[in-house]
């Protein structure tokens, strides 16, 4: 998906909203209510539509002032530009493990069709892998064909 890395590599306006839309994707994938996940989602476009960085917005006290960012994001976004992190995401990365994880990142599929997989076993990659290409992903139920064709894809174009 294109996604940077290297915190080194990411601007800050990159940093902050690769933390908040990862936080995202991870509260998705535990179940966290979907005003919250959407909150943040819906924060990183206002940010990004206003055509200003972040820092710019924050010293401006501006940031606030955007439809979907409220003191909440503000106090992350505060905490992201000064230590080049975020508590919360740390404590939430915690709570899943790193094949899990990877699959959250790495597949063309929501957090939430990745939770149906791990409660139908499939917990890393590689096990995803062997039941896309032997056709036992048509049995995990609650998985969409939409789901499934996009797994297909994705493997097929990452042989």
């Amino acid at each position: 998906m294109g996604v940077k890395t290297k915190k080194e590599e990411l601007t800050e306006d990159e940093l902050v909203r690769s933390i908040f839309l990862e936080l995202a994707d991870l509260l998705e994938y535990l179940g966290e209510n979907r005003f919250k996940v959407l909150a943040y989602r819906r924060a990183v476009k206002s940010i990004e539509s206003s055509g200003k960085s972040i820092r710019e917005l924050l010293e401006k006290g501006e940031l606030t002032k955007l439809p979907n960012v409220g003191k909440v994001v503000e106090k992350k976004t505060r905490e992201i530009l000064e230590t080049g992190k975020l508590r919360k995401l740390e404590e939430v990365r915690a709570k899943i493990p790193e094949n899990i994880r990877e699959m959250i990142i790495k597949l063309p599929i929501s957090p939430s069709s990745v939770a149906t997989l791990v409660k139908a076993g499939v917990d890393s990659m590689k096990k995803l892998r062997e039941m896309v290409h032997n056709g036992r992903i048509n049995s995990v139920q609650n998985l969409s064909k939409r789901t499934i064709n996009r797994l297909r894809k994705y493997f097929e174009s990452n042989a």
